[in-house]
């Protein structure tokens, strides 16, 4: 059964990959997750040479947790939707042959010319590595990112395309499934849907999160990252489930404001809990209520952009057309001039807000020239950068 067009989810896909932008560019004043260069007390205090990043930035942190508390989450969700789509236009073939060039090649493509330029300048600003990128290029493979120069290699943020072909191989067959119109009709056959339907997911995965988090608190490294792998795999499955079921979407349409305010609710809690009682993440009460609460938030956050997307985005346009063309090389491409402009302006004196603020005002129309002047005119970048031929 064919369903209408969900624009929405194609504006969400964009705003997420967007915001990538910001949210890399504050992890090199936050310490708060990898990047490749770092502010000087930042560098320091991620090195393990101080105690204390002596950079206190109460909104980029904010915004750094804010976002990675739903970012990934919702584009694992909209990815679902898309699967739906692949599988209504496609062979289970033709879709699995999809993924491997859409996904699987542009990583390998990013993994080998993409990855070793942002590794190059974690290695002169974590490293002081003086030599130029050709005498730094073998090194990139000599072991699993660690200390330089024994250990460079790693796929960094195209991890999320390993996740999500692996995803979309090992769950096909419940995808197929859930295609069949007897499925159909039997999750359909509620007018408004129950408890099960809506709240039972957010139970299940405050159960896996209680139950995988402490013990893999999140590396995507797709062996040894429990958490995060079934975590990510859940929100695809729902998504692809949101299309099939009309009361499902229906209902989270309406509740979008309400979930948003569950969302923020449980956002500030979070940050209260973690910051008043100094939570070492484990099997305790205190972590574990942590845990419950980013998960419900997660959950609610999601559910909220879905419904107001649903809501006002549900439209297609020549804007949109344009940026599901460049989003995909926007992914890949947008840590290389986070990168290097954060390099470049790290020994000015600046005001480290003034520089966050240049670094992305400056990278969004650097990767909208290099994704017009240069990938959508090499055929063969475009091919491995997952443009439509």
């Amino acid at each position: 059964m064919k369903s209408e067009r969900l624009y929405f989810a194609d504006w969400l896909r964009i705003l997420v990959v967007f915001s990538l932008v910001p949210f890399h560019a504050a992890l090199s004043y936050t310490g708060l997750g990898d990047a490749y260069v770092y502010d000087p007390a930042v560098k320091d205090f991620y090195m393990g040479l101080i105690d204390n990043p002596g950079i206190s930035s109460h909104f980029l942190n904010i915004l750094v947790d804010f976002l990675n508390d739903f970012s990934m989450h919702l584009l694992f969700f909209v990815s679902g939707i898309g699967t739906y789509f692949a599988l209504t236009y496609r062979s289970y073939k033709q879709y699995l042959q999809e993924r491997v060039s859409k996904l699987f090649l542009p990583m390998v493509f990013g993994i080998l010319f993409i990855i070793p330029i942002q590794s190059f300048f974690r290695a002169k600003n974590l490293f002081a590595f003086k030599e130029n990128f050709l005498k730094f290029y073998p090194t990139f493979f000599n072991g699993i990112r660690g200390t330089f120069p024994e250990a460079n290699f790693e796929w960094a943020h195209l991890w999320f395309l390993m996740y999500l072909f692996v995803f979309s191989i090992i769950a096909l067959p419940l995808f197929l499934f859930l295609r069949k119109q007897t499925v159909q009709k039997k999750l359909n056959f509620r007018r408004h849907p129950n408890f099960s339907l809506y709240y039972m997911p957010l139970i299940i995965l405050i159960l896996f999160e209680c139950l995988l988090r402490p013990r893999w608190p999140g590396f995507q490294n797709l062996y040894d990252d429990w958490a995060n792998f079934t975590n990510y795999l859940f929100y695809m499955i729902f998504g692809y489930i949101f299309v099939l079921i009309h009361s499902l979407r229906k209902e989270i349409r309406l509740k979008c404001f309400i979930n948003l305010t569950l969302g923020i609710l449980c956002f500030v809690i979070k940050r209260i809990v973690w910051e008043t009682f100094n939570i070492k993440l484990g099997y305790n009460m205190s972590a574990l209520l942590a845990i419950s609460l980013q998960t419900i938030g997660t959950y609610m956050f999601v559910l909220s952009f879905i419904g107001l997307g649903h809501k006002y985005l549900n439209n297609s346009s020549f804007i949109l057309k344009y940026l599901q063309g460049a989003t995909f090389p926007f992914y890949i491409i947008h840590f290389i001039p986070v990168t290097i402009l954060t390099y470049y302006l790290l020994d000015t004196d600046i005001n480290y807000y003034i520089r966050y603020l240049i670094v992305i005002i400056s990278s969004y129309p650097i990767i909208i020239m290099v994704y017009e002047l240069i990938v959508k005119r090499i055929r063969p970048l475009g091919f491995f950068m997952g443009i439509k031929q």
